[in-house]
């Protein structure tokens, strides 16, 4: 990329996890930030990498705290109230691109192109979450 170029978000641009389909918002960006859904936030596995932890952790005593099955909502791609701020910062770039109307993050990888399926940074005890796009109740009233 030389200098005087257009930053480039797509399959080798600065954010591999913009929207891949081809959509572009009304000022070139592969989001809109005019627009603003929901996303949901579900933690759908949690594993524990007990072995790793004996091995390299030095306080046992630490413990995530989210449960699986446990949800929250994200208004306009903030971070929800009670959330993880350590996993937050893994998830909050594809929670932003979702909540902003990006599609297909990274490709065909997920049957809905409208989610996406993200893991937390904590190596002892990982958290996947699944990223859905919701319809906004103001958006139901107007139809």
């Amino acid at each position: 990329m030389g200098l005087g170029e257009p930053l480039s978000f797509g399959q080798s641009g600065l954010f591999p996890f913009f929207s891949r389909s081809g959509k572009r918002g009304k000022d070139g960006l592969p989001f809109s930030l005019e627009k603003e859904l929901k996303v949901r936030i579900k933690a759908v596995r949690k594993t524990y990498h007990r072995d790793l932890a004996i091995k390299y952790q030095k306080n046992l005593d630490l413990a995530c705290e989210v449960k699986e099955g446990e949800e929250w909502i994200s208004l306009d791609g903030e971070m929800p109230e009670g959330f993880c701020p350590s996993a937050w910062s893994n998830l909050s770039p594809f929670v932003f691109s979702l909540a902003h109307g990006a599609e297909r993050l990274y490709g065909d990888w997920m049957k809905n192109p409208r989610s996406a399926l993200v893991s937390c940074n904590d190596g002892f005890r990982p958290v996947s979450f699944l990223l859905e796009v919701v319809e906004r109740e103001e958006d139901d009233e107007e139809k």
